[in-house]
């Protein structure tokens, strides 16, 4: 059974079948989604997580049904990960009442369980009309293409150019974790080139220097389109091997306003988003406040990631053990807030 306490972000992050749908009812014609669970083993019995802050939409209960009628006990834990209710439910269906101070929903379920385990979110009022309003604009992306300039952060092993360096698939993040399939995938977009290579950067301090096409060089800026495609969005995010590297800062602000000034003349219909770096605490990220400027400077759309959620309090949830690349839950972290500032603003 649970622990009466524990640190919910040690655990492995999975998905189960699940729907998250309007009103605790599914229809047809609507696309099944899943909530993001997280869950250990225990025994002979995996533990689930539900995490409320990691849901698309505001919760107004949870619907968990294990399929027999057998009795289950399922904790309300705060945002401590501390339980403040014990629930017994039967197995054919219970609904969850979610509150303002429930963050984590805790239980259990066998090996013969866990096929017929469901779990369903039902959405409250306000997330119903966010949803309503968020199927339209998610239409105006629809076949669309984008584009990625990057580093080791974007840089997925068979979707980058031959002899650059990947950093992706790890032992827990696989395609379809990455931050800018999760973008296309939730707004219907296509792909059209993502040139990605750890160790790159914009300067000779990244450590990919030697292969200038590696750098964010002119031969990199004009291949961002696919066949006969040209990306209707170009996201760049690039420029911290150099910070790492020790690049001076007057050499890395000219060589990078060099580089979105080539991008914007061989690409000038397409809309163009400089990305910020999350902050980690590893190093000061200064060059966030040279791309916000440049952003001004050049007329082109921030998109500021540094505002994603990801901290130096909870990297350990959301960052590889080296420090600086997100995990799986940082990659989706990372993608549902892109798509959600790309909604925002209407594109």
């Amino acid at each position: 059974m649970f622990r009466r306490y524990m640190n919910p972000f040690i655990f492995a992050s999975i998905f189960i079948t699940a729907i998250l749908a309007s009103g605790c009812s599914y229809s047809g014609d609507r696309e099944a989604e899943v909530i993001p669970l997280m869950a250990y083993l225990e025994s002979d019995e995996t533990q689930y997580l539900v995490d409320l802050a990691a849901q698309p939409y505001e919760l107004n209960s949870i619907s968990i049904s294990y399929g027999d009628d057998s009795s289950h006990e399922v904790l309300i834990l705060d945002g401590n990960a501390e339980v403040i209710n014990s629930i017994d439910i039967k197995g054919l269906g219970a609904d969850i009442g979610v509150d303002t101070d429930t963050a984590y929903i805790s239980f259990s379920a066998s090996e013969d369980e866990k096929d017929r385990l469901l779990v369903k979110g039902c959405l409250s009022a306000e997330a119903q009309e966010a949803r309503k309003r968020e199927s339209i604009l998610i239409k105006a992306f629809d076949g669309k293409s984008m584009a990625v300039l990057g580093d080791s952060i974007s840089a997925y092993y068979g979707y980058i150019p031959t002899g650059y360096e990947p950093q992706y698939p790890t032992a827990d993040v696989e395609l379809s974790d990455m931050w800018w399939y999760r973008v296309a995938k939730r707004l219907g977009m296509d792909i059209s080139r993502i040139n990605a290579c750890a160790g790159s950067g914009v300067t000779e301090y990244s450590w990919a220097f030697r292969s200038v096409d590696r750098l964010a060089s002119d031969r990199r800026t004009a291949e961002l389109d696919g066949i006969g495609a040209v990306p209707d969005i170009i996201f760049v995010w690039i420029g911290a091997n150099d910070v790492f590297g020790g690049a001076p800062m007057d050499l890395l602000i000219s060589a990078y306003r060099a580089m979105v000034e080539d991008i914007k003349r061989n690409y000038p219909e397409s809309h163009i988003y400089l990305c910020t770096y999350y902050n980690t605490g590893e190093e000061d990220i200064w060059l966030n406040t040279i791309i916000r400027d440049i952003c001004t400077e050049l007329d082109v759309e921030l998109m500021d990631i540094e505002k994603c959620g990801i901290t130096s309090e909870n990297k350990d949830r959301y960052i590889l053990p080296d420090g600086l690349h997100p995990n799986r839950d940082g990659s989706h972290l990372i993608g549902a807030w892109v798509a959600e500032q790309l909604l925002k603003n209407g594109e």
